[in-house]
């Protein structure tokens, strides 16, 4: 539901609102739905996602639906794109660091 309601446009506090969680929770969830897209992205599969990222496995996996199936109001898509032209070079560096 926050992804959902983050990619429709809304901001993190009427997300809050809406989900009855704190704007701080919203802005962790949204941060590790970005983070799990620039890594599925790069690659990695579900397990190693959500080991990296420190979520549960079915978390990841309906982060990974909600990517696969994405749909957005034109600046939200913006801002992930925006992401992952930012953290697919961080992930790169480390990935050829190892």
């Amino acid at each position: 539901l926050i992804i959902t309601l983050w990619l429709q446009g809304f901001e993190y506090s009427e997300i809050a609102r809406k989900a009855c969680h704190s704007v701080e929770s919203v802005a962790n969830y949204v941060d590790k739905f970005k983070r799990c897209v620039a890594l599925f992205a790069s690659g990695f599969d579900v397990h190693t996602v959500a080991l990296m990222v420190k979520l549960s496995t079915p978390l990841t996996q309906e982060f990974q639906r909600i990517h696969s199936d994405i749909k957005g109001v034109p600046h939200r898509l913006r801002e992930l794109e925006e992401f992952l032209k930012k953290n697919r070079v961080r992930i790169l560096k480390r990935r050829s660091q190892a």
